[in-house]
């Protein structure tokens, strides 16, 4: 509680973030309505106020998601064709795409591993050696 506490109202603000899944700061739009204290700016987060921002956090974690997606695929697209990579991660032929267009929201998992192809294109190939390698025998029992 703010020890200087004047008033707390409803107040719209740039900048703000909250922890929501993945995200230790996802980014709240500036236009959603947050009790805020008038004096130290500091915001109080009450029951109706939470259940109010889910709705906004699961479509800014939607977006943030698809928007790192689409960057990935920017950046592995002088590599490797979308097709040769749905193929090399065991994708349904077209899904990679729809990302792209925003027609489908891709999970956290699948965003880090595209994340980590386009960090490192040389792990492109890896995948590739990777699946086409023979498994190591079991050791007997």
């Amino acid at each position: 509680m703010c020890p200087l506490l004047r008033i707390v109202r409803p107040r719209q603000a740039p900048g703000r973030t909250y922890t929501y899944r993945i995200f230790p700061a996802l980014t709240v739009p500036e236009s959603v309505q947050i009790p805020t204290c008038s004096r130290c700016a500091a915001t109080f987060i009450d029951e109706p106020t939470a259940v109010a921002l889910v709705p906004v956090l699961q479509a800014e974690y939607r977006r943030e998601l698809s928007r790192r997606a689409k960057k990935a695929l920017a950046e592995i697209s002088p590599y490797l064709s979308q097709r040769k990579l749905e193929r090399r991660i065991d994708m349904t032929q077209g899904y990679l795409s729809r990302i792209g267009g925003g027609y489908a929201t891709p999970s956290p998992q699948l965003v880090v591993l595209l994340a980590l192809l386009a960090h490192d294109p040389a792990l492109l190939e890896w995948v590739a050696l990777y699946w086409a390698a023979p498994s190591p025998p079991e050791p007997p029992r």
